[in-house]
Order: structure tokens, then C-alpha cells, then sequence
């Protein structure tokens, strides 16, 4: 006979696969890990900015310095002409009424952006934290950090596979992330091969 403890293992294993496939992660991004690229128009030397995109489950991990070198102009925080391109769709972020960066060092503040889906046409709103810190030049920079739901984007998020970001107001360059999380998949082939075990072993124990 197949040993109780054994029975016991493999149907916890199946019961935690069973319940933490649909749940939801919580867990905390570390924004300034977050590899960074250089974005701004090729014609200019000054305004030069940095942003980076990650995948974080089943959400959008984005981090925008919009002057990393100290050199930029001054012309403040740009809060609009962010556009996904995500499963054929067209989703474009700016910052919502009311909602203003902060400008002295140390300072940080909530920022909520509307984000509209120009194909279905349905806006959802998502909020994000920018904080001021020091630049290069005796300067200071504002960085955006935003966690983006998948599902608050598009209607079917499992069609979703690479994910490009550009804005036009801020420069030429564009930002691409897969969308695709393998997680779910992983746990389910391991649930099939623990069942699979299983059913071996309880078929072995009826031939003795």
C-alpha cells in the first residue's frame, strides 16, 4: 500500500497549486533595480531622459528619470503620450486632472493616470509615486515609479505577448517587455506530473 505520509504530501502540493494559481502577487517591486535605457530625440543634447519596463506577474513595473544627467532644460515632469501596444490594442497613459509632480528635492508624492483603451474605448485609472532626487550639475530629477495591471489594459490579458512603450513627447526611442508569464504554466505541468506520479503509484499498489 502506498504510504500515508506520501499521500498526504502530494495532495497538499495539489491543493496550493489548485489555490495560488488564481491568486494574486503582492509582491514589492524594486524600482531601482530596474534596468534602464536612454530616451530623447536625437537632435537633442540636453534633455535627456532614462526609463525602463519589467514584467512583475501579472502587472507593468515602469520607472521613468526624466533628467538623469542633470542637463535638462527645465520643462518639469511630462505626465502625458505614453502609448502601450499590447495583443493588436492601443493604450495611451497621461496623468489626470488634477494631479501635479512635485519639483523641490525630497519631496514625493501619489500620482494617478488615466489609462485609455482607444480600441474598446474604456478608461481605467492607475496610480503611481514620483519622487524628486539629486542630478548631476547641482541639479535634481523626478522619477516616476507605476505599477500597470495587465487587466486594466485589456479585457483578455492571456492574449497579451510583447508589450512596447513609446512617448513622443519625450524622445524617439521605444521600450519593449514580453508579456507572456510562464508561472501559471509551470505550476500546472507540475501539477500534471504529481498527479501523473500518482496514479502510478496507486496502480502498482492494487497489483500487489
Amino acid at each position: 500500500m502506498i504510504k500515508k505520509w506520501l499521500l498526504m504530501a502530494i495532495s497538499a502540493v495539489l491543493i496550493w497549486l489548485g489555490v495560488g494559481i488564481n491568486q494574486q502577487a503582492y509582491a514589492t517591486v524594486d524600482f531601482d533595480s530596474i534596468p534602464l535605457s536612454e530616451l530623447r530625440f536625437s537632435y537633442d543634447e540636453f534633455n535627456v531622459h532614462q526609463w525602463g519596463m519589467v514584467m512583475d506577474d501579472d502587472k507593468i513595473a515602469l520607472v521613468l528619470n526624466m533628467n538623469p544627467k542633470g542637463t535638462g532644460q527645465g520643462y518639469g515632469f511630462q505626465g502625458s503620450g505614453y502609448h502601450f501596444q499590447l495583443a493588436n490594442q492601443d493604450v495611451y497613459m497621461d496623468m489626470a486632472p488634477g494631479n501635479s509632480a512635485p519639483t523641490k528635492l525630497g519631496e514625493s508624492a501619489s500620482v494617478t493616470f488615466n489609462l485609455y483603451n482607444a480600441n474598446t474605448n474604456s478608461t481605467n485609472r492607475v496610480t503611481g509615486k514620483i519622487v524628486v532626487r539629486d542630478a548631476p550639475n547641482n541639479n535634481t530629477t523626478q522619477i516616476l515609479m507605476i505599477e500597470i495591471p495587465i487587466a486594466d489594459m485589456v479585457s483578455n490579458p492571456a492574449l497579451v505577448g510583447d508589450i512596447k512603450l513609446t512617448n513622443a513627447n519625450l524622445g524617439d526611442q521605444s521600450v519593449v517587455v514580453s508579456g507572456a508569464s510562464t508561472a501559471p504554466m509551470v505550476a500546472a505541468a507540475l501539477g500534471g506530473v504529481i498527479v501523473l506520479v500518482l496514479g502510478i503509484l496507486i496502480f502498482q499498489s492494487h497489483r500487489r
